[in-house]
């Protein structure tokens, strides 16, 4: 009973302080005006969520329209949901950051994403490139369903994906598109950046391996790789791409650049996190991709990374001892593949489009 107890009291504080905010009374003095509000921003330790949401401020902030903008984070949402519902109207427009999480894989994330479509059915609704799992359950199916008739009943909304699984599973299972119901295939906002960061290259080779539900990896393959790598005179350096603790918005850009440098300096990559593919991408770095629970791994490299020179995808049907190891010896004759993020630029004006002329901007990704 003690932990209830506490998490709840420990939540009514929040609430209290959250609602006695000055930022909190002005959105409530401002609930009749037109406004983009942004729900679930990241405040929690991973960085992938954080650059995708750090490339969504870069990408949009300077050119949607000159409205009132509020943002509340994930934390926010969850312990002051019916609050933050009581300063937004029918006129606001309301955006949604991409990452992972709609579906069963993270139960509260994609609860609470489910809360939003529900909530806000009536209003502008934009959810930022995401990937889309449910499991094969009873609650799986359930969820799905729910998401179903959630994305049906919204007025408007423009879903983006950025994986073809994604994208075929809303082909599959959701309404025609129409003029309120539309989803699109897009790149994943963090390979709307170029970090730039000019740093040499060190020996070493870094491991950013995953220890969550979403591990698909054989433990013992990545073991002898290591034997292998050592065995030779390489160095293995291990990184991550969460934080000890979480990261405050504030902190967010200092974060990431520290995470970056990290990444510019190594002279290889290997890993099973969807942004440990990105963040070496988008910093020059030669990168080994193995796949993860959802296969968003895959299914981003598949649609968007198979002419990238600088990465190696090993899915379960080619990975192997051998296979590893001839991919580190292939990737490390060269020490860099600079990223041209213009090739995906029609993609990201695209997105910018269709907040600031959501009326306007064509069904096509082009």
């Amino acid at each position: 009973m003690a932990p209830k107890f506490v998490k709840k009291a420990a939540s009514f504080y929040r609430r209290t302080k959250f609602c006695c905010s000055p930022r909190y009374r002005m959105f409530i003095k401002d609930r009749d005006r037109e406004k983009i509000i942004y729900l679930s921003e990241t405040d929690h330790s991973n960085l992938g969520d954080h650059a995708i949401l750090y490339a969504q401020h870069r990408l949009l902030d300077g050119e949607i329209p000159n409205l009132l903008k509020y943002s509340f984070t994930r934390r926010e949402c969850l312990f002051a949901f019916e609050q933050i519902q009581k300063g937004i109207c029918k006129q606001d427009m309301i955006l949604i950051p991409g990452g992972g999480w709609i579906g069963t894989l993270w139960k509260v994330s994609g609860e609470l994403f489910l809360s939003f479509l529900e909530t806000f059915k009536d209003n502008r609704i934009i959810v930022f490139p995401q990937t889309i799992y449910f499991e094969n359950t009873t609650y799986g199916a359930a969820q799905k369903k729910r998401f179903y008739d959630a994305v049906k009943n919204c007025k408007d909304i423009l879903l983006y994906v950025r994986d073809t699984n994604s994208y075929r599973f809303l082909q599959n299972q959701m309404p025609e598109q129409n003029r309120r119901i539309q989803y699109r295939l897009a790149p994943d906002m963090v390979l709307s950046l170029q970090p730039g960061i000019q740093m040499p290259k060190k020996e070493y080779i870094l491991f950013v391996m995953r220890q969550d539900l979403e591990k698909v990896t054989d433990d013992g393959q990545i073991e002898q790789l290591k034997k292998r790598i050592t065995d030779s005179g390489m160095e293995i350096r291990y990184g991550d791409t969460h934080t000890s603790k979480a990261v405050a918005p504030q902190n967010r850009e200092t974060a990431l650049h520290r995470k970056w440098e990290e990444f510019a300096k190594a002279r290889l990559v290997i890993t099973d996190r969807l942004h440990g593919m990105l963040f070496a991408v988008i910093n020059g770095t030669p990168c080994i991709a193995l796949d993860n629970l959802s296969n968003k791994v895959k299914g981003v490299y598949d649609e968007w990374l198979t002419d990238n020179p600088g990465v190696c995808f090993l899915n379960a049907e080619t990975l192997s001892d051998d296979a590893l190891y001839k991919c580190v010896e292939r990737l490390l004759v060269a020490s860099s593949h600079p990223y041209q993020k213009e090739v995906y630029a029609s993609y990201f004006k695209n997105m910018t489009d269709a907040a600031i002329r959501p009326k306007e901007v064509s069904n096509g990704t082009d």
